[in-house]
């Protein structure tokens, strides 16, 4: 797999895939359409990944001013499950949180719902997943807020993620916390213990008490979607009293080497679902092979096969409901607490350790980009501006008509809104 496009000076080059999510989508077509009961919102997507960079959003004709050169390109589709449309707002969020990042080490924490309550979050995913945030949001926040840890308020991000390596359903958060927090009366700065922020049991068993309790709570106030498996009376009690009785998993990281690494490590989590393009290596006779990480051989990459069909199963599992937010950030990093809270935890670490105002980072002392193109120079080094073919020429670009879409898995389909929702 390719290494992720992440907004800092030194270009990586560009390798295109040679099988793409789109190819398996075109070739199931409409087989694939009938022969599943697909929301709304999973159609959409499966139809924007087939139309993306088509002649089906239309596009641009590019003509070289030098050699006369003509090459059409296309428009993307700009959903946010796209694996091809997104490393550069990717690139342009890790940029904008770089502006965030404290003189402080920073943990990398990460929370996983137990496997049994699957059923329910793919019955419910907006509900279900809001109250997960919400568990481990206040969960983490009272345990920093406990002098016996921290005594303090701490800026965190949270990621939401759903996928294993093979792409089936597990539920979890990646959260990137500041080691320390801010003093109730905002007077000084807390560190924590060296490589240590919360008790790891504390926070899984909080996660857990806390999540079960909504849970229950929200069904008894708005009766949620129950799976067949969940339709027969008190059976979602005694699902939440053996999850409740179930050790979870929470974990925490060492603390970064340093504060510029913290959101260039993050940014590889943050705008990809399920799959990329570069994990796909063999699509033939209906069956799909992607790499996948070997848990068993530390650094090292196994092979796995897939019928076409369940390939897609597995992918939509992911796609989120609409206007979900899966960032979302939390104490010194939450909205109302940028423009007070957060300066103020800045000048208390730079008055502690001077050191920290020396030199910005890297990422900080290069203007940001303005446009796509000057972003994908950035990233790719290469310049969309200049003709590929002869390398001297400026490209010139005239403006193609949109074609009437020619979809395998919706012909008549009229094309709604993006979702481009982080």
């Amino acid at each position: 797999m390719s290494a992720p496009l992440v907004a800092v000076d030194g270009a990586r080059p560009f390798v295109r895939p040679h099988i793409e999510l789109a190819d398996i989508v075109r070739f199931l077509g409409e087989h694939y359409l009938h022969s599943r009961n697909l929301s709304a919102v999973q159609a959409r997507v499966l139809r924007d990944i087939e139309h993306c960079r088509t002649p089906a959003l239309g596009g641009h004709l590019d003509v070289c001013e030098h050699c006369g050169q003509a090459q059409p390109s296309y428009n993307s589709c700009r959903n946010r499950h796209c694996p091809k449309c997104q490393g550069i707002r990717r690139a342009q969020w890790v940029a904008d949180r770089m502006e965030q990042i404290l003189p402080t080490p920073y943990f990398h924490t990460v929370v996983t719902v137990a496997h049994e309550l699957n059923p329910l979050f793919r019955a419910n995913p907006a509900r279900l997943y809001g109250l997960f945030f919400h568990a481990v949001a206040c969960a983490l926040q009272e345990l920093c807020a406990d002098p016996k840890y921290v005594g303090g308020q701490a800026g965190f991000t949270a990621v939401l993620h759903t996928w294993t390596q093979e792409m089936e359903l597990h539920v979890h958060l990646h959260l990137v916390v500041t080691a320390g927090g801010l003093d109730p009366d905002g007077s000084r700065w807390i560190p924590c213990r060296r490589n240590f922020l919360v008790p790891n049991r504390a926070l899984a068993k909080l996660v857990r008490a806390k999540l079960c309790d909504t849970i229950e709570k929200a069904h008894e106030q708005d009766p949620l979607h129950l799976p067949d498996s969940l339709s027969a009376p008190g059976a979602l009690r005694r699902l939440l009293r053996k999850v409740r009785r179930k050790k979870w998993i929470a974990y925490s990281k060492a603390p970064f080497a340093g504060p510029e690494q913290v959101f260039l490590y993050l940014g590889q989590y943050t705008h990809r679902v399920a799959i990329s393009n570069h994990r796909l290596t063999h699509f033939s006779e209906g069956e799909v092979t992607f790499s996948a990480r070997d848990n068993q051989k530390p650094g090292a990459r196994r092979q796995v096969k897939l019928p076409a069909g369940e390939f897609l199963d597995r992918f939509l599992l992911h796609v989120l409901p609409d206007r979900f937010v899966r960032i979302r950030h939390y104490g010194l990093l939450a909205s109302r607490n940028l423009p007070t809270k957060l300066p103020l935890a800045r000048r208390l670490l730079e008055a502690q350790a001077p050191a920290c105002r020396a030199e910005a980072p890297v990422a900080l002392r290069t203007p940001h980009p303005r446009s796509w193109q000057q972003w994908l120079e950035r990233l790719t080094g290469i310049d969309p501006t200049r003709c590929p073919h002869c390398k001297a020429g400026q490209l010139v670009r005239f403006p193609l008509p949109r074609a009437a879409p020619q979809s395998t898995l919706y012909p008549a389909a009229r094309r709604t809104a993006h979702d481009d929702t982080s």
